[in-house]
């Protein structure tokens, strides 16, 4: 959930030193024995990028290479699934599966392997795979924040900090407060 992610992050903080703890933003999303893989992130778009902006700009063999490439990157996230939660594992193999069709389908029209007939129907395709993923996303953080709900209702609503009743608002921030910690 979304507050237990950030209570997990900021505890990480404390457990580490101050100078590798302002880095958490770098490693904090991952499982602890793949700390190291904003590395392999940061290798991947480097890769789609500047490497194959290089590699016979405008060919179908860079097409080929870029698929090539995506598929092998989506392999490795499969196997490896470095991040802590699910959902951001689940998303990352969206989004690269995503860019391989990206790519599979430019190559398919770069060089006509499919009749004019078949350009909307792959026109379609890709649209809707494009959207799967956003969809997918917005799925993912719908459930997250209904857990978090979920999360927030187990707190007694007859809850007293103190010795004083808290109204509805106070209680939203009590609940907060909780599960933050």
């Amino acid at each position: 959930s979304l507050i237990s992610e950030f209570a997990m992050e900021t505890e990480m903080q404390k457990q580490v030193s101050p100078r590798a703890g302002s880095l958490a933003f770098l490693w904090a999303a991952y499982k602890p024995e793949y700390w190291y893989f904003e590395i392999v992130e940061t290798s991947r778009r480097m890769t789609l990028t500047a490497v194959l902006s290089v590699i016979a700009p405008g060919t179908s063999l860079q097409l080929v290479v870029a698929f090539i490439v995506a598929i092998l990157y989506v392999k490795v996230y499969d196997r490896v699934s470095p991040y802590a939660e699910v959902f951001d594992n689940t998303t990352a193999n969206m989004g690269m599966s995503q860019i391989a069709a990206t790519f599979f389908a430019s190559l398919v029209v770069s060089e006509a392997l499919l009749s004019s007939d078949y350009e909307l129907l792959v026109d379609i395709c890709l649209i809707a795979v494009n959207i799967s993923v956003a969809l997918a996303s917005l799925v993912f953080t719908v459930k997250e924040c209904q857990e978090d709900i979920g999360n927030f209702s187990e707190v007694d609503a007859s809850t007293d900090v103190g010795g004083v009743e808290l109204d509805d608002e106070d209680m939203s921030h009590e609940k907060i407060r909780r599960m933050s910690q």
